[in-house]
């Protein structure tokens, strides 16, 4: 996943099924999880949506006043 858009990174993340092991993960960090505003940059998947509107990673950021 490329989350430029989300994290800064300018490389691409990679992402598993595989069980999370770490407690101290950020929800970016998490390997689990893709995010709105985020791009697939190889291979495919599937995902169950958890959150819409501005209870995303995006609309959190989104109210954070300036």
């Amino acid at each position: 996943m490329d989350q430029l858009t989300l994290t800064g990174e300018s490389n691409p993340v990679r992402k598993t099924n595989d069980a999370v092991l770490k407690d101290d993960l950020t929800r970016a960090e998490t390997h689990k999880l893709i995010f709105v505003g985020t791009n697939v940059s190889e291979d495919n998947g599937k995902a169950i949506v958890m959150e819409i509107g501005m209870r995303t990673e995006f609309g959190k950021i989104a109210t954070i006043p300036q």
